[in-house]
């Protein structure tokens, strides 16, 4: 995943990796389950390393997220919490908004690709719907 920061004192370009996991839940009028899950990562920008989590909701192509981040810059540490919009197949782009306490909020739009693993063997929950 890669992101362009904006916000702070300059515009900074950033990478990393994150792995995500989701289920379905609910059977809503349409029969169609809705998505949510978790996900977890990292990402690197300069000297600066960030490790967070987020909850997620969706809709197989589209979904927001929210969660803890904290971040490694030299000798100290920050928190703050991320969240965002998304939307995706094999490749999607993504609208990242970031507080870091005592350094401010940052916009952080950027583009991954992702590569599904089906650990559900094919069942989703929706079997009998």
């Amino acid at each position: 995943m890669f992101h362009w920061n904006f916000g702070g004192i300059k515009e900074r370009f950033s990478w990393g990796w994150e792995a995500a996991y989701w289920q379905t839940y609910g059977n809503p009028p349409s029969g169609n389950p809705h998505l949510h899950g978790f996900d977890v990562g990292i990402e690197f920008q300069s000297k600066t390393t960030r490790v967070y989590g987020e909850y997620q909701q969706g809709e197989i192509i589209y979904g927001l997220a929210c969660g803890p981040v904290i971040e490694f810059e030299g000798s100290g540490i920050k928190y703050g919490i991320q969240g965002g919009a998304w939307a995706a197949l094999m490749g999607g782009v993504d609208l990242r908004g970031r507080y870091i306490l005592d350094q401010g909020a940052v916009f952080a739009p950027g583009a991954f690709v992702k590569i599904p693993i089906d650990l559900n063997h094919g069942d989703y929950g929706m079997s009998g719907n």
